[in-house]
């Protein structure tokens, strides 16, 4: 303590006067709220970016997209846009802001499922059985914190991706839930116009569908083993209320149903959600559609957050929720059997993982007192605001970092496009070079949406739409069969009637079509090779 009173007060300068309201703040706040906007900053990398844009462009010009019209090998194809209205927003934010117009909203929306998540575990920790909520900066500094850690754990899912959408969605549904279950709302009604417009805005609102039937299925459980009721939830309900709260989640769950069929597509959005999650070709072949890959640093992190919260909530026993205990299976199952509900997964634990922090004596000390001794905006010498400002440079360079390269790549998408992989330069060639109407294109699965959207003259092979299509073809084998050069791609190539191929020059297909007869190479550079083929 000397020490510290020697450091902060002693100084033969003058004290640095503050305003009274930063003095409510301090530089650890500061590094907090960087943090979660430096990691936020993303430009687009979304393979699929393009064709949502494009049909988007075609929704607000009266072209509604009931079949497929941009692919020559399954035209009229009867397709469900379960990301329509996403679609048509984007597009509207991309013509009103352009790239950086277009990434903002995500950024919030990204930024709003995370505080949603821990806001959940700040209702639920005010509720616990002799807890003690913590002041309100010290639940922010919390909040901010384990915010950090489930952004960069989902670092490289996140983005300008409707998928986002079912992140807040999902974080959305789950505080209005746990708010009505503990008693501070007097109903639910409000999920039913959240599902209503997620329903029309990505196919994730099955998950928070699921989500409520599985709470009613707990309130029914805990009805018949009393035991249950002190763990769920918390005794905010008395055994009287059980029923009660059972026959207003299933009418707000019914309702919610019924809202997510006024779409365009109706019932057809269950089938689509079905098929895509049931497809196992697709599952072992789309990277983010893969189970999680242990090797990688996705797999990596959240293998390391899951297993190390589970661990320290075990050896803690700290909150052990029966809603959490019993969905956890769930959610690990979905979340390790597919790299893009790693989302929904993290999603999950954070609000647990707030709760039991909440309640450790070591750290809410820290919170409440140590950081505004240490780190508070008041009246010091240099020594002390040289050592807090030297604390802050870390997240000031990853925010420099994340905002330059983010400018960058929205204020420059074509030439950041090249950079990044997708092939800018071969379809500048292609426009001025014409002749969409009568060529037929193989191109590469990861720059399908980009070509629907930069090469509108050409129709293209297959993108990330299809995916999960199965008509005549089932267009994702065909694919695979042919740039994997399996024995019989050639005779494909050809029954095809293809005349041009547009594929990464590093390819293994690329590599062969310079050898082969009848292939001759139109462009090339260092991304992309345009083959054409005279039989």
């Amino acid at each position: 303590m000397e020490q510290e009173n020697l450091l902060v007060h002693s100084s033969a300068r003058p004290a640095v006067r503050l305003p009274a309201w930063l003095k409510k703040l301090s530089f650890f706040d500061i590094i907090l709220i960087l943090f979660p906007v430096a990691l936020l900053l993303k430009g687009p990398s979304d393979p699929d970016l393009g064709w949502h844009l494009r049909v988007g462009q075609d929704i607000w010009r009266g072209i509604f997209p009931f079949q497929d019209i941009y692919s020559w090998s399954m035209p009229g194809y009867a397709w469900v846009d379960h990301e329509w209205l996403a679609n048509a927003l984007m597009a509207l934010a991309y013509r009103l802001g352009g790239p950086i117009g277009l990434s903002i909203p995500y950024m919030f929306l990204g930024f709003g499922g995370y505080l949603l998540a821990v806001r959940t575990g700040a209702l639920i920790s005010r509720h616990l059985p002799d807890g003690r909520p913590l002041a309100s900066m010290a639940g922010w500094r919390l909040g901010l914190g384990l915010m950090t850690i489930g952004l960069i754990v989902n670092n490289e899912i996140i983005g300008m991706r409707a998928q986002v959408v079912t992140l807040f969605g999902f974080a959305l549904a789950v505080y209005l839930l746990w708010s009505y279950l503990l008693g501070e709302r007097r109903n639910a009604w409000l999920l039913v116009p959240l599902f209503w417009v997620w329903a029309n805005m990505h196919a994730g609102f099955v998950i928070g569908l699921l989500t409520l039937g599985m709470t009613l299925g707990l309130l029914a459980l805990a009805h018949l083993v009393p035991a249950l009721q002190k763990l769920f939830p918390f005794d905010a309900l008395q055994p009287a209320d059980y029923g009660r709260v059972f026959r207003h989640l299933a009418l707000v769950l019914g309702a919610s149903v019924l809202a997510t069929l006024a779409n365009p597509y109706t019932w057809r959005v269950y089938e689509e959600a079905l098929r895509a999650s049931l497809d196992q070709y697709a599952r072992a072949s789309i990277t983010e559609w893969m189970s999680v890959n242990f090797q990688s640093s996705i797999g990596l992190l959240i293998g390391a957050f899951t297993f190390l919260m589970l661990w320290w909530l075990l050896w803690s026993r700290r909150f052990h929720s029966a809603w959490h205990m019993l969905l956890l299976p769930v959610f690990l199952y979905l979340g390790m059997t597919s790299v893009r509900n790693t989302t929904l997964l993290v999603i999950f634990l954070l609000p647990w993982l707030y709760a039991a922090l909440a309640g450790h004596a070591g750290l809410r000390d820290f919170l409440e007192k140590s950081v505004d001794r240490a780190f508070g905006f008041r009246a010091g010498n240099w020594l002390y605001y040289a050592y807090n400002f030297t604390l802050a440079l870390a997240p000031l360079a990853l925010l420099a970092f994340t905002a330059t390269t983010w400018l960058n790549s929205t204020l420059h998408f074509d030439d950041v496009a090249q950079r990044i992989g997708y092939p800018a330069r071969a379809v500048d060639f292609l426009h001025a070079r014409g002749g969409g109407q009568n060529e037929v294109l193989l191109n590469d699965y990861n720059w399908g949406g980009y070509l629907i959207w930069r090469l509108p003259e050409y129709k293209v092979y297959t993108d990330g739409r299809m995916a999960s299509w199965r008509g005549d073809k089932h267009i994702l084998k065909e694919y695979s069969r042919i740039v994997d050069l399996s024995p019989d791609w050639l005779a494909l190539f050809k029954a095809d009637h293809i005349t041009l191929t547009l594929m990464p020059s590093k390819s293994r297909l690329s590599n062969v079509l310079h050898q082969m007869p009848g292939f001759r190479p139109i462009y090339s550079d260092d991304v992309a090779t345009i083959f054409q083929y005279t039989p």
